[in-house]
């Protein structure tokens, strides 16, 4: 069910959400009429970046509430399914919670995130492509293995002829973006540092992700 790599020796697994189990239209489309009111990036956490985005702003009456109930349904499968697929040593009675704790929507090259983890916040993150073409920017992660950055300068002949698309050569890269598509849900260890680069295309159809964190929890 989950698609399992490792970037960087870190492991990210990969599912597919059916757009058919959950309210999808809906939920889009109270996104896009957020977006057309105005920025909403109260945090200010990422320096000249206009991408709107709901974190830290779940509150704020200027925008309509996202309803997420038929769409926490169908994630309370794919977590379930996540624990029951992937042992976690000898945890018995392995329990989860989770909690949606972001929408981000941008569509021009000024709608950008900066490098961070969700350390302090959860065991996982959660990445959902609710919306995304060829021409949206992928989520890009670093590589903080101290060795990366010198791969280059020390191995240089090798270094020029090696895939750096390949996940199995990410060690060797300071970054990595990963290939996704709309409806695919990523999860990764919450001390992955991970942003969203600018785009190279303007386009009409916003790029929308939802975040969730993750937590995992002995009985």
């Amino acid at each position: 069910m989950f698609e399992t790599t490792q970037i960087f020796g870190i492991p990210v697994y990969k599912i597919r959400i059916d757009p058919g189990s959950y309210d999808k239209k809906d939920i889009i489309s109270t996104i896009e009429k957020n977006y057309n009111i105005g920025p909403r990036n109260p945090k200010n956490g990422f320096r000249n970046s206009d991408i709107h985005m709901s974190y830290a702003d779940q509150n704020n009456e200027k925008y309509e509430k996202v309803n997420y109930e038929k769409l926490k349904d169908v994630y309370k499968n794919v977590f379930q399914n996540f624990i029951d697929e992937f042992q976690f040593n000898y945890i018995k009675n392995l329990q989860y919670d989770f909690d949606i704790v972001n929408y981000t929507a941008s569509k021009n090259n000024d709608s950008f995130m900066e490098t961070h983890n969700h350390l302090d916040e959860c065991n996982f993150s959660c990445v959902h492509y609710l919306q995304l073409n060829e021409n949206h920017a992928q989520t890009n992660f670093e590589n903080t293995n101290i060795f990366a950055k010198y791969f280059k300068y020390i191995y240089k002949s090798f270094f020029k002829i090696i895939d750096s698309k390949s996940i199995l050569n990410s060690f060797m890269f300071e970054n990595l973006t990963l290939s996704v598509s709309e409806n695919d849900m990523i999860i990764f260890p919450s001390v992955t540092e991970h942003n969203i680069p600018k785009q190279n295309f303007i386009t009409d159809k916003l790029r929308i992700t939802v975040v969730t964190n993750l937590n995992l929890k002995s009985k």
